[in-house]
């Protein structure tokens, strides 16, 4: 009876797939079959009954799996096609790299990039969610992240689609809440199917289970199968043969590496292997099943990201990233990049062009590309990963905590950029200014939700500038944020955002009335560059305005309100078009403001880490090496670089020689100058506002020799690259080292700081003998290597905030002075006399000067 019934199964199989299956096929369709009539069987169903249901389910499912991968070969063709065809002959070193991550020159599209499409869709999806949350009047709620609000929330997600799988919570926010998420997650499993896919709509879903390598890895295999063996549902293993913790290892193993974090491409059901592999699925989470909302939430705590909140805005981020990767590189985002790359490099080959050939054969291209997936970041090693990554997170803690001040030559950056979108310059400070105050009215404060410029504090995550996108450690990496949140970078980072968007949605509502052509010229080059010209604007200048505080804005979001009519001149079906255009709108948006917040492209992370792997000994040397130096390296690169070449043809070749005539022809000479300028300005203020708070006069030169030095580290400062600023006055940096250990990284600098201690020590003891003396320099020496480079404020919760600009000022004069001061008594004297000397700079408030003596405590 079973035979007959798998005998059905074959033959449905068979004919969904067309063809015959091989050996291998009737096996793990003859294990299928076997697994569900077990498991139907279990769920009370007779055997008979049983067979018949397996054949039937098995069936359709494979009937499914053979239309999509009929689909996707066409969805591939056409994208194939597309590719080739975007890079003309001749030119395809700087359309390769455009089309990954963006290179500079005015031609159309060179910013267009899948980098920034995919920044863009994630803010597309959660801006949106964001100002949904909001109207509804549970963002908060949402935000608290209380154990308790997270649990009703996973329980009513659980049952919304099938109410009988739970009782209601009674809880009516987390009910408002679990509907607007999963709303949310539908238009993301339709997009992905869209692009290629085949996500089907699945029972008691909460959200894609998250899986952080890092706790996980923290756990022993055997750890990790007995926790989550007893809350998995028996559904899991259908399809499983044998030893199921052997299977359920075998997860582990891939989760602990960070494979599920990478933007891969296509999922899909079970089905044929046939020509091109069946689609898989999107991750393992969408292999382990849980019993219940409560099994998927004690998982999520124990080993996912912690809080529902997070894991639902890291999942729908993911499949926003994973649709705008397939939409340009179809459903194998990865075999199709390299069927790219060697039909270009065959093209070029036929026409003799020897050295487009030798550009495109290089590695930076596919190193470029690991790390818009995030293979680049998938740590080799998890151990020497983890070990890496906590000792940059320990770093920012130490090394930040005045980061507040080193941000005022945002200002600056920011105002070059807006002035290439054609923004006044009164205006571009009046609108950065204001946004910095805490008075936005409700309407402004949607527009800039809706334009999705800010969306990252929403992951409390602004701080991509100084960190490499593998420093999450949990715990740790929560406490970095709150730490952020305390030195006001958080609230600076988000007003910035947040204004510069607003400002760019404006520019463009006000000049609606011009046609392309009578915009100023600087706005066309930006807008040219992310696809929008005459056709594209003539259809934006109909858009339906939004009106908040007396101001205009055009918003992408109300871009698929346009009739059909507007935008006929485009061809193609209306909606897409309408589509199409708000993408192109949004991302310009979101990129300009990512150039002027100096936030790298995936090209300037790559070169940053000189493309090496995470988790590999070379690749942790050069993350802690770069730390804090990838900031200017990005400034360089696209800040100082679009000022030199945006006005002219552009490097069509990508050599030196190429960039030398781009320079020449296109280099914009008066915002080269405005920029200096202005980063200079800028940059000595965040000088003096950190020698202020360090109780030392601002810095005034006294002769030519003094001006020359000021000015060059108040640019420098200014300019991106604050970590060179202080020891080109001839003293210790902020760090703690000289200039061979800032460019070793602040980590060796540590460790430069051990070693000589240990040789200062030494010394004293050889001079001054085994004395009260000596005893008292090692002792200071001791004090001062402990306040400026042991690390343990960083790991201690709430200690961290030691390290803030306001609290360490307040720790110095209240302790480390007078430690200091009792240890080794006329060292204060000494350590004003030198800085005199060396920086030509007094105290508004000297370290000797004694709170505890000013208020009659001490003598």
């Amino acid at each position: 009876m079973a035979d007959g019934s798998y005998r059905d199964c074959f033959a449905a199989a068979i004919k969904a797939a067309g063809r015959e299956l091989s050996e291998d096929e009737l096996h793990d369709l003859f294990t299928a079959a076997q697994n569900r009539i077990d498991r139907l069987v279990r769920e009370g169903m007779a055997p008979r009954d049983a067979a018949t249901e397996a054949a039937r389910q098995l069936g359709h499912e494979w009937n499914l799996a053979a239309i999509v991968e009929r689909r996707n070969k066409v969805i591939n063709l056409r994208i194939r096609r597309g590719l080739v065809a975007a890079v003309g002959e001749g030119e395809e070193a700087q359309r390769v790299r455009a089309i990954l991550t963006g290179v500079e020159g005015n031609k159309r599209g060179l910013a267009d990039s899948v980098d920034a499409r995919m920044h863009q869709s994630e803010a597309a999806i959660i801006s949106t969610l964001e100002a949904d949350l909001k109207q509804a009047g549970v963002l908060d709620a949402l935000l608290d992240r209380s154990h308790d609000f997270d649990r009703d929330i996973g329980r009513e997600l659980w049952r919304l689609e099938d109410p009988a799988a739970g009782k209601p919570t009674g809880n009516e926010a987390a009910a408002k809440i679990a509907k607007i998420l999963h709303t949310y997650q539908e238009k993301i499993r339709l997009r992905l199917n869209k692009a290629g896919a085949w996500i089907g709509k699945q029972a008691h879903y909460v959200t894609r289970q998250s899986h952080d390598m890092w706790k996980i890895a923290a756990a022993t295999a055997e750890e990790w199968v007995s926790f989550i063996r007893p809350l998995l549902d028996e559904r899991t293993f259908d399809g499983v043969e044998g030893d199921r913790d052997a299977w359920l290892r075998e997860i582990y193993n891939a989760l602990r590496t960070g494979i599920h974090e990478n933007t891969t491409g296509a999922s899909g059901p079970a089905g044929p292997k046939g020509a091109g592999a069946m689609a898989k699925r999107l991750s393992h989470g969408r292999v382990l099943h849980f019993k219940d909302a409560d099994s998927w939430m004690t998982y999520n705590e124990r080993f996912g990201r912690g809080h529902i909140a997070d894991s639902i805005f890291r999942g729908l981020m993911h499949g926003a990233r994973n649709a705008a990767l397939m939409e340009q590189f179809g459903t194998n985002p990865e075999a199709m990049y390299r069927d790219w790359m060697d039909r270009l490099i065959a093209r070029a080959n036929k026409r003799g062009d020897a050295e487009a050939v030798k550009r495109l054969q290089g590695q930076w291209n596919d190193r470029i590309f690991d790390t818009i997936t995030g293979k680049a970041n998938q740590p080799a090693d998890v151990t020497l990963a983890k070990v890496g990554s906590m000792a940059r997170l320990v770093n920012q803690v130490r090394m930040l905590g005045g980061v507040l001040f080193s941000s005022i030559g945002d200002l600056g950056v920011n105002s070059a950029m807006l002035r290439h979108n054609g923004v006044p310059v009164l205006e571009r400070y009046e609108g950065m200014v204001r946004g910095l105050l805490p008075t936005a009215s409700k309407e402004r404060a949607y527009a800039a939700t809706m334009l999705g410029a800010a969306h990252d504090s929403l992951l409390g995550d602004v701080v991509s500038r100084f960190r490499s996108e593998d420093d999450r450690l949990g715990r740790m990496s929560a406490q970095v944020s709150r730490f952020h949140r305390w030195t006001g970078l958080t609230y600076w980072t988000d007003a910035m955002r947040r204004s510069c968007a607003l400002m760019l949605s404006h520019n463009l509502a006000r000049q609606a009335g011009k046609a392309f052509g009578s915009l100023p010229q600087r706005l066309q080059i930006t807008l040219r560059r992310y696809g929008i010209e005459e056709a594209e604007w003539k259809a934006l200048r109909k858009a339906k305005m939004f009106a908040a505080d007396g101001r205009h804005y055009i918003l992408p979001a109300h871009l698929t309100d346009l009739p059909g009519e507007a935008v006929a001149h485009l061809g193609g079906e209306p909606e897409a078009t309408k589509a199409d255009l708000q993408r192109k709108l949004q991302t310009y948006i979101i990129d300009q403001v990512r150039e002027g917040m100096t936030e790298g492209t995936a090209g300037t992370r790559t070169m940053a880490n000189w493309g090496t792997q995470s988790g590999t000994v070379a690749g942790e040397m050069v993350r802690l090496m770069m730390q804090f130096k990838s900031y200017a390296f990005t400034y360089m690169s696209r800040t100082m670089k679009r000022e030199l070449m945006r006005m002219g043809p552009g490097n069509e070749t990508g050599d030196f020689r190429g960039f030398q005539r781009a320079v020449m022809a296109g280099a914009d000479v008066p915002g080269l100058a405005w920029l200096i300028a202005t980063t200079t300005a800028l940059g000595y203020v965040s000088m003096s506002l950190k020698d202020l708070a360090k109780g030392r006069d601002p810095r005034v030169p006294e002769t030519k020799s003094d001006f020359a030095k000021v000015v060059a580290a108040s640019a420098v400062q200014g300019g991106g690259a604050g970590i060179f600023g202080d020891f080109l006055f001839g003293e210790a940096n902020r760090f703690g080292g000289g200039p061979l250990t800032t460019l070793a990284g602040p980590t060796a600098g540590v460790l430069s700081d051990a070693v000589l201690l240990y040789q200062s020590i030494k010394d004293g003891y050889i001079h001054y003998g085994f004395t009260h003396k000596a005893n008292q320099e090692a002792g200071s020496a001791l004090l001062r290597f402990g306040i400026n480079d042991v690390p343990w404020p960083a790991a201690i919760p709430q200690a961290a905030l030691l390290n803030t600009f306001y609290a360490k000022s307040a720790m110095e004069y209240l302790v480390y002075y007078r430690l200091q001061e009792m240890m080794n008594p006329g060292y204060l004297r000494r350590y004003e006399n030198r800085v005199r000397q060396e920086n030509s700079q007094g105290f508004w408030l000297s370290p000797s000067w004694s709170p505890y003596r000013a208020a009659g405590l001490t003598q």
